[in-house]
């Protein structure tokens, strides 16, 4: 079972990141379902088909060298350099690559050093000119983090940093370079905690940048509304109604649906029902339940009930479902 982590235990520093910014945290609380960290040692030419990970984020750091991204049947590839992040928010598709192999290797076919359950090494390519990175794949427990990660972009490739956080990025992928090189005792529990501080910082600054998504932030930070979201992902198989979401945030109802409606541009039902679905997948996941024991953890009346809502809003059943969310990672 993937090891979960709570953001604000393993980063201590993160009080001081955060007062660098007047946004409040939206990540505060949000479990961290860690999936899988690999350093990858590679030598041109080198290319890897990365596979579709649904409800995933995935990120590459380039410790030394240059990497390419590029996704199926497009043709603009986005370069990434030493010292640079990219994530893609989504868990899409793509190819990871040199920037001019042809030939791309599915990832899981290239041979792996399974250091821990977390954490792997490969090395791939032939004898060219050499690349170091770091390649993750998260999942992010959480509604509030699930409309933040909803709101990036299919790639976000961070090439600068604020002021105000260049010297710690840099100190930090400085770090990372050491402890990716010399391999010592808990490097790989250093590195995947330090990895995954960056790619929140990463989604900070992006938001931060593109002054149109700020909206997005302040809405997550709307203590009324996170009350709300926080308590119906706490008690999924509660009758969640208007009214009592209502007063879980201190609102009437009316002044509440109009304000969540406007803030997240969806209906407080249409909310619930995203959250107890989205809730569906972990339990299939995490704790391998039946698709009868999830519905009734999740409040539906029956197992039928739950069938076609899960159907009519995700666009598959929930047997497919559960048939496939253990063959990834």
């Amino acid at each position: 079972m993937p090891t979960k982590l709570t953001f604000m235990r393993f980063c201590p520093e993160y009080a001081k990141i955060r007062a660098m910014s007047d946004i409040r945290n939206p990540f505060e609380g949000v479990e961290v379902d860690r999936v899988f960290l690999s350093r990858a040692e590679l030598k041109a030419p080198w290319g890897i088909n990365m596979p579709e990970m649904p409800n995933m984020l995935l990120f590459h750091l380039v410790l030394e060298g240059e990497a390419w991204v590029q996704f199926p049947k497009q043709k603009k590839a986005h370069k990434i350099e030493q010292g640079q992040l990219s994530l893609i928010p989504n868990g899409r598709d793509h190819y990871f690559f040199d920037g001019q192999c042809k030939t791309m290797t599915p990832l899981f076919d290239i041979d792996r050093d399974e250091i821990t359950s977390h954490y792997e090494i490969i090395k791939h390519g032939g004898k060219g000119q050499g690349s170091l990175t770091l390649c993750g794949a998260v999942r992010l427990n959480h509604p509030l983090s699930q409309l933040l990660l909803k709101g990036l972009p299919s790639i976000v490739v961070v090439k600068e940093w604020e002021a105000a956080e260049k010297t710690w990025a840099e100190n930090t992928f400085e770090f990372l370079f050491i402890e990716a090189k010399k391999q010592a005792f808990a490097s790989q529990e250093i590195i995947m905690h330090l990895s995954e501080v960056l790619v929140f910082q990463a989604i900070r600054n992006w938001f931060s940048q593109n002054e149109d998504k700020k909206t997005l932030m302040k809405a997550l930070s709307d203590e009324r509304m996170t009350r709300v979201i926080n308590e119906v992902q706490k008690h999924p198989s509660k009758k969640w109604t208007t009214k009592e979401m209502a007063n879980t945030a201190g609102m009437s109802r009316s002044a509440f649906t109009e304000r969540f409606t406007k803030l997240f541009k969806k209906k407080p039902s249409d909310f619930v029902r995203g959250v107890k679905l989205d809730l569906a997948e972990k339990l299939f996941r995490l704790e391998n339940l039946s698709i009868g024991e999830v519905s009734d953890r999740l409040g539906y009346e029956s197992e039928a009930a739950f069938a076609r809502a899960y159907k009519r809003v995700k666009g598959i059943s929930p047997g497919k479902v559960k048939g496939k969310v253990n063959q990834v990672i």
